[in-house]
């Protein structure tokens, strides 16, 4: 189950990010798959946020440190997750309205040339405010 939470704790923030870096490499020019692409990695993490609400809820807080940079002595940078139940209703939230949000902007924009550009950021705004909610604290 440890595995499961991370991959999906991972899942959350990365499924956003890579879709809005594939947009931004060039898929932003063709709006259909961009579209696709967008609202199934908004579904998708969805489904990890509640995935990783039915492991906090029985298992406690999810608390992973992805690695730590600088001297541990002096100053250091680590790079992690914190998701207790607070975190975790924030994220539910955002990522729901993410979805709903990118669901409805199908319809809306059918026809626009720039769509593929517009679902390519609201990608990043999706991974940048998960990655704001659910961020361990940097500076120690």
């Amino acid at each position: 189950m440890d595995s499961l939470l991370s991959v999906a704790t991972l899942s959350i923030l990365g499924l956003p990010l890579g879709i809005s870096l594939a947009g931004l490499l060039g898929l932003k020019d063709n709006p259909k798959l961009m579209r696709r692409l967008s609202v199934g990695g908004a579904a998708l993490s969805f489904g990890s946020a509640v995935l990783v609400a039915f492991g906090v809820l029985n298992y406690g807080p999810v608390d992973r440190v992805f690695g730590i940079v600088g001297d541990p002595a002096l100053f250091h940078f680590s790079v992690g997750v914190w998701i207790d139940r607070l975190s975790l209703l924030s994220l539910l939230l955002i990522t729901s309205i993410g979805l709903i949000v990118q669901k409805y902007s199908v319809r809306y924009l059918e026809g626009d040339e720039n769509q593929g550009r517009f679902f390519t950021w609201l990608s990043f705004v999706l991974f940048a405010v998960s990655l704001f909610v659910i961020s361990r604290t940097c500076w120690r």
